[in-house]
């Protein structure tokens, strides 16, 4: 039998190095960006959550630089807000993606603190969590509905992207999402959880991932072989009408603010009784997803405003009085 010299094996694993980091450098020079880690809200400020992909760090405070720099702080449940105790006066919760969540502005300069200051006896929650399609904001709403015992419900649809998120079990490169089928035994069908722990989320707990390209690739490919990517047709109508159910199943008004411009959405939902409103508006920056600008969270607040105290296109009404009948069962 051969056995192998000291400096047989020193020559073997020498080649091993060698050949490792020439892969390591091929990756970093050619593939760079696609297993490059992003410094974006999701890994800098945002943990894995095995029901909803992602989620903010709790009691977290981050600087995001995008456009310009601004900061971000999570309360207690990882919201960027305010912290909300037991409800004394009228609840209104707000619910979306990275234009509620506030991307590219400091908080106090939202559309929903413009809403506390218009609205002194109404309590205003921002739940908005940056990158989620409908379908995350729908299984957020339903995990936090008892605790915010909400009178009602704001919904920004943000048309530009929440039909490509609410299509897939992946967004935004590496990280993993949960998503619905639509149409299995007529309705709704949850897939994708528990979501698997996407890169950007080993790093922490496991550091060489974060120098080493190679690891982080084969990681990856892992991934990929486990939880390959899905695409299913568009459900963002069924999303919206099942979040509306959710909603009302609490006792609480559902409404529709649309950012940027989807006209058959907007008929849909007035088709189906929800009083909806359309967001466009200019004054957005021009990079990192064109979120509003501090005056774009003005003009939101506004339309808002006008869709909280009046039902667009029928009889005034106030909107955050709460609905009461068969179809919306007062809270215990």
């Amino acid at each position: 039998m051969r056995r192998e010299t000291p400096f047989g094996i020193g020559t073997l694993l020498m080649s091993v190095l060698l050949s490792l980091t020439f892969a390591e450098g091929v990756l970093r020079t050619f593939f760079g960006s696609r297993f490059a880690l992003a410094d974006d809200e999701r890994s800098l400020a945002y943990r894995h959550d095995p029901e909803l992909g992602w989620f903010p760090l709790a009691s977290s405070e981050r600087e995001i630089q995008g456009t310009r720099l601004f900061h971000a702080r999570h309360n207690a449940r990882g919201f960027r807000d305010p912290e909300h105790g037991p409800k004394t006066r009228p609840r209104l919760v707000v619910l979306g993606d990275s234009f509620v969540w506030g991307f590219d502005v400091e908080a106090e300069e939202r559309f929903t603190e413009r809403l506390r200051e218009r609205l002194p006896g109404v309590d205003v929650a921002n739940l908005g969590v940056s990158g989620f399609g409908t379908d995350q904001t729908l299984l957020l709403f339903q995990r936090e509905a008892s605790f915010y015992a909400a009178d009602a419900v704001v919904l920004v649809f943000a048309a530009e992207n929440d039909r490509e998120d609410n299509v897939t079990n992946r967004r935004y490169g590496p990280y993993y999402k949960p998503y619905f089928e639509h149409g299995v035994s007529g309705g709704l069908a949850l897939r994708g959880v528990p979501v698997p722990r996407s890169v950007p989320y080993l790093v922490e707990g496991h550091p060489w991932l974060g120098w080493s390209a190679l690891a982080r690739a084969a990681y990856q490919s892992g991934l990929d072989v486990r939880h390959p990517a899905v695409t299913v047709p568009d459900p963002s109508e069924a999303l919206v009408l099942a979040l509306r159910d959710a909603v009302r199943a609490q006792g609480a008004r559902f409404l529709l603010g649309v950012q940027g411009r989807d006209p058959a959405l907007l008929a849909f939902a007035r088709s189906q009784g929800i009083p909806a409103v359309d967001l466009v508006t200019r004054e957005r920056y021009p990079h990192f997803g064109g979120h509003w600008t501090p005056a774009g969270h003005a003009y939101v607040a506004e339309r808002l405003l006008g869709l909280l105290t009046t039902d667009e296109g029928t009889e005034s009404t106030n909107q955050l009085t709460p609905p009461v009948g068969a179809d919306h069962p007062p809270r215990g």
